[in-house]
């Protein structure tokens, strides 16, 4: 049975589902497989909670929010130390499983690793490198490193990335910094996004003990610890809610990293508190809105499995929770609140202009449709296929007609 190495970024869980859901697709397309997921702090909490064969052994790398405002200098600068700190591991780790396979999701160090040592690698990335001409918004600090060192970034980090095998982005390579397309074009493969299926095995309200009159409100704050802004915003905005829509109910998942008694205490039988639910993108599916950060993979669920309107309020100062967001307003299947004008009476008016206009809710559900759909899992899969065959594999391409990117 051949090995494969699967390491994990330690930051949310997102990482988590997407590689979950292209292992299984590998796994169906190559078989005899035996993968070992590496990872670290709640990315291998929800590892373990779907019980896959895993490590805890990457050091976390810290996300410096507080209060909704990320500090990204202090991300920057813990990301890549991190990233140095594993690297040493890696080779140890890679020595003794010899896989066949290499597999690092936004972990750039251990494809580096692999690669020194002649075993395939691929890294799988949301993104590659942000757009240093582009105004940081608040992170005035971050914004000036950036104009000054990334022209001598950029041309190293491209080296960097052409050492490794593969490079699987997943999302469309018109969503990168307009510096990056033509190069990505020749190098990396872009599946689009990665996205859990429906199981359809879960009847969300029974299980949640509400009647159909219900109007369900799904918030999901992400998988670490930033999230814990909006958690708090949620449970002030609940009563304002109940007050103009008597039916509405919410279902609040905190994820792995932010236990119930972090929260303010929650006095209000329609709220209804989970850290962990199996299925999550049914029970987003059986809502009527979902509330969110603006994560990479939770949007492309709400948009292309849940299909129900949002609003999504993203860290502040966190490039890619902004830039996700603005193209879920656009499309106009959510509604943004940035976290300067985040109060729970703001949060309470949005959610129940949705809740109550029928026609404003069908609007904003139908525009998720004309979301670009991509099946990246198993476009994902067959690429790393091909480097476990050792050539390159060809298919036929199996995409729904493209219309609006997210």
């Amino acid at each position: 049975m051949r090995k494969v190495l699967w390491a994990v970024s330690t930051i949310g869980t997102g990482h988590v589902h997407r590689s979950l859901c292209v292992s299984q697709e590998l796994a169906r397309l190559v078989g005899d497989l035996d993968i070992i997921f590496v990872s670290g702090s709640s990315a291998f909490e929800a590892l373990k909670a779907e019980g896959v064969k895993c490590l805890d052994a990457l050091v976390p790398v810290k996300v410096p929010v507080r209060d909704g405002y990320l500090d990204m200098t202090s991300l920057a600068r813990d990301w890549a130390a991190k990233e140095n700190a594993n690297a040493g591991f890696f080779f140890q780790l890679v020595n003794h499983y010899q896989p066949c396979l290499v597999v690092a999701d936004e972990l750039p160090s251990l494809s580096a690793v692999a690669r020194s040592l002649d075993v395939p690698s691929a890294l799988v990335t949301d993104f590659l490198f942000v757009e240093t001409t582009r105004p940081f918004w608040q992170n005035l600090k971050f914004n000036l490193l950036l104009t000054l060192l990334g022209p001598l970034f950029l041309p190293l980090a491209r080296h960097g990335y052409q050492s490794i095998d593969k490079i699987i982005l997943t999302d469309y390579v018109e969503h990168l910094p307009g510096s990056w397309r033509a190069w990505a074009e020749r190098y990396v493969r872009a599946v689009g996004p990665i996205v859990r299926p429906l199981q359809g095995n879960v009847d969300a309200r029974a299980e949640l003990g509400l009647d159909r009159g219900r109007r369900l409100i799904v918030v999901s704050v992400g998988g670490s610890a930033a999230g814990a802004y909006l958690a708090n915003a949620v449970i002030e905005a609940y009563p304002q809610i109940e007050a103009a829509v008597p039916q509405a109910a919410m279902l609040m998942v905190l994820g792995p990293a932010i236990p119930v008694e972090m929260l303010p205490p929650i006095g209000h039988p329609g709220i209804i508190v989970r850290q962990l639910v199996p299925d999550l993108v049914d029970y987003l599916a059986a809502g009527d809105l979902a509330i969110c950060c603006s994560g990479h993979s939770t949007l492309h669920e709400i948009a292309l499995r849940a299909h129900v309107p949002a609003i999504t309020c993203p860290i502040a100062n966190h490039w890619e929770q902004l830039s996700n967001a603005r193209r879920a307003q656009e499309i106009g299947f959510a509604k943004m609140i940035e976290r300067q004008l985040l109060t729970p009476s703001r949060l309470a008016q949005e959610a129940v202009e949705i809740l109550v206009n029928q026609s404003l809710r069908e609007r904003m559900a139908a525009a998720t449709y004309s979301v670009r759909e991509s099946d990246g899992a198993r476009q994902a899969a067959r690429t790393l296929a091909s480097l476990l065959d050792g050539r390159e594999r060809t298919y036929a391409e199996e995409l729904v007609a493209p219309h609006v990117s997210l």
